[in-house]
């Protein structure tokens, strides 16, 4: 039952220790996954051919010399806020915590001005570069959270506003190792060149009606497939079928033409949300197997002794966690419901067009994927 799983899943968690902590920087298939994240470098490029790859720079934050455009009018320098993560222009709000000094220092600085923006962008796990295109966002609120007097969180509730290229970096050096090992207040700031949103849409043909009119129908028959809960078994019990049940009915106002550039960053954010749970499911699944794993491999060395830590079990045990990292890694990424680098290349492609068809490519991809699954279902229980 879900309860036991649930409670089976707590308890293992419970019991490992945090010592513990994939190396994340990897370049090659050897790669640890306990995270199942995808922001790496190498996986762009691998995945180069694919719509939107090309469209993918990265900067070195080191070395991001001024550019032309940075003499332009509309230019401006906002803080830089680099994370293993992709934010869309959506206008639905979202929550940042705060936690390391550079950021609790930015995020007090901009709270006392009356444009309080800033840029969040990808960071490359494995290199550490930054992609060249972000999000522009705005403060609306703060929480301060304090420790015996001292500040020590800061929750941003923050609203993304607009597409921004940056242009310079100007104070790269502030992101060195020694300034993060010695826990540097200072913060990143960049010359940033907004995006201006393209009208390419205002002329609708009639193959961009079928596009857009497949793709909702494509959306509506995976949540009626996530109902029935078809590919569950790879999931905790009942997750696709809440997700199923939480996903909106797109229609043909989903990508009204009044209004196409904000309609469809809202469905693109709803499909990355989707992806998260995806991602988060197979997490679960995951993290399960792994403290299973680990919890009998450490009763079978004899008195257990808490915390567990993987270090502490046989290197053949330490070698099967490994690998069942891996493969749940692969399996994840093979399923294409990637939120963080898929969602980079959308935002980098140049136009609404080459965008919604970019969505629409990744939708009917996941349908696809899904009717495979429950033809394998029907076919094994002949």
């Amino acid at each position: 039952s879900l309860l036991v799983i649930l409670t089976r899943f707590s308890a293992a968690s419970f019991l490992l220790g945090q010592r513990h902590r994939p190396h994340r920087h990897r370049t090659d298939s050897r790669r640890f996954a306990f995270d199942l994240s995808s922001a790496f470098e190498w996986l762009s490029e691998d995945r180069y051919q694919q719509p939107g790859y090309s469209h993918i720079q990265w900067l070195d934050l080191q070395r991001c010399s001024e550019h032309p455009k940075s003499h332009s009018s509309d230019a401006m320098i906002v803080p830089l806020y680099p994370l293993n993560a992709c934010y869309l222009p959506s206008g639905v709000n979202q929550t940042l915590n705060n936690v390391e000094p550079q950021n609790l220092k930015m995020a007090q600085d901009l709270m006392g001005q009356e444009s309080p923006l800033f840029c969040v962008t990808l960071r490359a796990m494995d290199t550490g570069r930054v992609a060249h295109i972000g999000t522009l966002m705005r403060i609306l609120d703060t929480d301060e959270q304090y420790v015996d007097g001292q500040l020590v969180r800061i929750r941003v509730t923050c609203r993304p506003e607009q597409l921004v290229e940056i242009t310079e970096i100007l104070n790269g050096e502030v992101f060195s190792l020694q300034n993060r090992l010695q826990k540097s207040s200072e913060y990143l700031q960049a010359r940033v060149h907004p995006l201006l949103e393209s009208n390419d849409l205002d002329g609708t043909t009639t193959d961009d009606k079928v596009v857009q009119t497949t793709m909702i129908n494509n959306f509506n028959m995976i949540k009626t497939i996530y109902q029935l809960q078809i590919g569950g078994a790879d999931f905790p019990p009942s997750t696709l079928f809440r997700l199923g049940n939480a996903m909106s009915t797109w229609d043909t106002s989903t990508l009204s033409s009044s209004s196409t550039t904000t309609s469809f960053w809202q469905a693109a954010q709803e499909w990355q949300s989707i992806c998260y749970t995806v991602r988060q499911g197979r997490q679960a699944m995951l993290s399960i197997n792994r403290n299973e794993l680990m919890v009998e491999a450490a009763a079978a060395m004899g008195p257990l002794k808490l915390p567990i830590h993987l270090e502490d079990l046989p290197p053949t045990v330490q070698r099967q966690v490994q690998m069942m990292e891996v493969e749940f890694q692969n399996q994840f990424l093979a399923m294409g419901m990637d939120p963080c680098l898929d969602f980079q290349a959308l935002i980098s492609l140049p136009s609404n067009r080459e965008r919604i068809s970019c969505l629409a490519h990744w939708i009917a991809r996941e349908r696809s994927r899904l009717e495979t699954v429950a033809t394998q279902m029907s076919k094994a229980r002949r």
